[in-house]
């Protein structure tokens, strides 16, 4: 029911109670389609503020104020009268449905409240949490403010704290055998499982478990205490192993690997393997593997001239437009390469040995070749790798078969880093390639580790250049490996960011005696990026006579890359032509200078009383944001795999000054955009580095610190070298940056940028409200609005950060 004014306005008084959604209908006689604006004026009285709340967990929990698993809360409550009379003998309870509180204490009476004023009720209601409450879910409680017989309604949002327990890859520890990093048989070795807290509160004490059904392995314990994991932590969990001296090579072992820790827990099955899938037929039959043969005649074992040991298989005895099939079916547990070693004697181009993966054809070879070890990709799963001899439809060649011997199946194998120079070896591994070297799959044939002399006359050295007695690499021109075949070998990769300048040496020995003078030539290109730079030094052709020389080579182009390089061996038009390097070395000049910048500091939307809270770690945009106005950076900073521990991106600025007042932005010598870690730290794209600068100091260097939403800080100190870093802490004191009041105090001892800034410009004012807050309120996402950095735009982001850092500006000089 309702009146109407002289103006035609109706006045319609609401008995019931309205909280967020009004529906008015209008009835009647002459009744005319709705025209004109509806606003509903609430009734003079108090209203909850539901953001402007304190939680105290000192007695009952850790006291980080938040709202963490199985603890006992006081919360304390502000009630506002935003009406124009007094509110008397006000009572506020609370309650809630959710299954992870319990509401202790849920009625408080506030007196009377004045107009226009708040009262905090401090430690006025009490809840517990439970002891299995999710990280990050939100609470939520009903308020309800009641003053005779009317009542105000609203509700609070409390996010819960716990922790969040993952299982990382397993290492394997075996000093005390043959250090594979294998489980083999007869060893004792030690597994290690790493489990991580990646929640936003520290674990109850964990335990973690372990167990396997195999029979081929003994587990010598079977739990590990790992005590409470914190947050953002790592606690590996070890357990000693011993493997049967029985067991067979290639044996998946299952382990059933278990965490728990109070009501959290977390578990993962782990397959491995003992040690390699090797078959090289010293069993003397087929029986290791399950070999089946097809086409027309079965391989065979034969003792003649194999790779190693007594036996290898060797294709049978086909006739024209025939084949011979061996193949195999392999469980394959993680993603590897699959090797073996080939030999092929027939007709050049037309009688062919293949190789097929699942029924492709990866790869063939015909005509007179050598032994020679090839690998190919394989991914994790099941897979029929197999190998067959082909014969077209006429003629003959050569023993007119191919060899297969010592296949070593795939296995998950670690990425071998990039080496920082320096670096060098003189190939002396006992007979073996040096880790990280290779032979390309893409070539004509290998390069071979040897010692003594090679085996033709008239070509090639008496022994190694190191002490005539060791090893080095050479190419073995002998037919069918020429004329003008190729054999690439390929380098580690090399990390070559801290060097001004790059110089690769090396021996070689291209020695040929015969008259015809036979020898080919040696290239060195550079692979970089996917793509290969042909001739980086002249190449070197021509007999050369019986003797090393060392070769050295400018590299300073491709300082501050990584790359790999390529030795590519051209065989002449004889025998003898065989090409040897030996005791290869890279080295340069440290960047001098260079600046190791190792920053801390905290942002106050997001700290949670210790550390900073990731909130929004699962939205951060690869790329560093701060190409556009206020910042203009140009930067190509972008994190391919986001850390879980980062809270957001930064963009960190050096200055070179005198003092920190004079420190302006003509002072400006380089920015970098890089990643803030949960603890503070600034880091590199790569999650843990400092951020490297390639820039010298004039003067003083001094660093600004910039955020999307927080006030720019500028270190009060000049920043000096330690060891090979240059470190500033902005966290433990307010002078810590330049100016007065330029931070905030986040806790005791602890300091942190100031949010509010919402628009970049320098001042927290009524811009960051209208229109950044106010266009944005309600809407989740990666705004600068959101200055607690928690996903949402809302009233505690205004009414927490923006309203009590209202007028506050930065100290950063212009």
């Amino acid at each position: 029911t309702g009146t109407t004014d002289a103006s035609g306005t109706a006045f319609l008084d609401i008995t019931a109670e309205v909280q967020e959604t009004l529906t008015v209908t209008v009835t009647g006689g002459n009744v005319y389609p709705f025209q004109g604006t509806l606003e509903v004026i609430p009734p003079e009285g108090p209203w909850i503020m539901e953001d402007y709340y304190l939680l105290d967990d000192n007695a009952g929990g850790n006291g980080n104020g938040l709202m963490d698993y199985d603890e006992s809360i006081l919360l304390s409550l502000a009630v506002k009268n935003i009406g124009t009379s007094e509110a008397t003998n006000l009572d506020v309870e609370l309650s809630t449905t959710d299954p992870y509180i319990t509401i202790t204490d849920n009625l408080h009476n506030y007196g009377n409240i004045p107009a226009g004023q708040s009262v905090l009720a401090t430690n006025a209601f009490s809840f517990t949490v439970t002891d299995d409450i999710p990280d990050e879910h939100t609470v939520l409680i009903d308020v309800a403010a009641t003053m005779g017989i009317t009542t105000w309604n609203s509700n609070l949002s409390i996010i819960g704290h716990a922790p969040v327990l993952s299982i990382g890859t397993i290492t394997i520890s075996d000093p005390g055998g043959n250090n594979n990093g294998l489980l083999d048989p007869g060893e004792t070795a030690t597994i290690i499982i790493p489990v991580s807290n990646n929640g936003n509160s520290m674990s109850p004490d964990a335990t973690a478990y372990l167990s396997s059904t195999s029979s081929y392995i003994t587990l010598n314990n079977t739990s590990d205490d790992l005590g409470p994991i914190d947050i953002g932590e790592t606690a590996d969990a070890s357990y000693s192993v011993s493997v049967s001296p029985t067991a067979p090579m290639g044996e998946s072992v299952d382990l059933d690997f278990d965490v728990i820790a109070g009501n959290y827990d977390t578990s993962k099955l782990i397959m491995t393997s003992i040690g390699l899938m090797i078959e090289d037929w010293e069993t003397g039959d087929f029986n290791k593997f399950p070999w089946t043969m097809g086409g027309n005649a079965d391989w065979t074992l034969v003792t003649d001239n194999p790779h190693e040991g007594i036996y290898c298989a060797r294709s049978g005895n086909i006739n024209d437009s025939q084949v011979s099939d061996m193949e195999v079916t392999v469980s394959v547990i993680g993603d590897g390469n699959i090797t073996f070693y080939r030999k092929v004697s027939s007709e050049n181009s037309w009688d062919y040995l293949k190789f097929f993966i699942d029924g492709s054809l990866i790869d063939e070879w015909s005509g007179n070749i050598a032994w020679g070890q090839v690998n190919y990709p394989v991914s994790a799963g099941v897979h029929i790798f197999k190998w067959q001899y082909y014969k077209d439809y006429i003629y003959s060649s050569g023993e007119d078969c191919a060899w297969i011997d010592y296949i070593i199946f795939p296995y998950p194998t670690p990425p071998v880093p990039p080496v920082s120079p320096p670096y060098q070896t003189e190939f002396e591994e006992m007979g073996i390639i040096p880790i990280g070297w290779y032979n390309d799959s893409g070539d004509d044939f290998d390069w071979t580790i040897n010692s003594g002399s090679t085996p033709s006359n008239n070509t090639g050295p008496s022994g190694d250049h190191t002490t005539g007695s060791g090893y080095y690499m050479y190419t073995e021109a002998t037919d069918p490996n020429n004329p003008n075949k190729r054999a690439d070998f390929i380098t580690p990769a090399f990390d070559l960011s801290s060097l001004a300048d790059v110089e690769v040496k090396f021996w070689y020995h291209m020695y040929d005696n015969t008259v015809n003078n036979y020898m080919g030539s040696l290239h060195l290109d550079v692979l970089l990026n996917d793509v290969c730079i042909y001739d980086v030094m002249t190449p070197i052709s021509g007999n050369q006579g019986d003797q090393w020389y060392e070769q050295l080579v400018d590299l300073t182009a491709y300082a501050g890359e990584i790359i790999e390089l390529r030795f590519r061996g051209i065989t002449g038009s004889g025998y003898a032509s065989d090409i040897c390097i030996d005791d290869f070395s890279i080295d340069g000049t440290i960047l001098a200078p260079y600046l190791n910048v190792e920053l801390t500091a905290f942002l106050e939307g997001s700290f949670n009383g210790s550390i900073m809270n990731t909130h929004i770690n699962g939205i951060l945009p690869s790329v560093q944001p701060y190409n556009a106005a206020p910042w203009d950076y140009n930067g190509t900073e972008s994190a391919g795999v986001m850390p879980a521990d980062v809270v957001d991106w930064v963009l960190v600025e050096l200055r070179d000054a005198t003092s920190a007042a004079n420190a302006t932005l003509a002072t400006r010598i380089a920015r970098q955009a890089g990643l803030l870690l949960s603890n503070g730290n600034i880091v590199a794209i790569n999650g843990f580095s400092p951020l490297l600068f390639d820039n010298s100091i004039s003067n003083s260097l001094f660093v600004v610190i910039h955020h999307r939403n927080h006030l720019a800080i500028l270190s009060a100190n000049a920043v000096t070298l330690s060891g090979e870093n240059y470190p500033y802490d902005f966290t433990t004191a307010s002078g810590q940056a330049y100016g007065t009041d330029s931070q905030k105090q986040l806790t005791t001892g602890k300091w942190g940028m100031m949010s509010g800034d919402a628009n970049a410009n320098g001042t927290i004012g009524n811009e960051d409200l209208i229109p950044e807050w106010n266009t944005n309120a309600g809407k989740a996402g990666y705004y600068p609005a959101d200055l607690n950095l928690d996903r949402q735009v809302d009233n505690r982001d205004k009414d927490n950060y923006w309203l009590p850092n209202f007028g506050k500006g930065t100290s950063v000089p212009d």
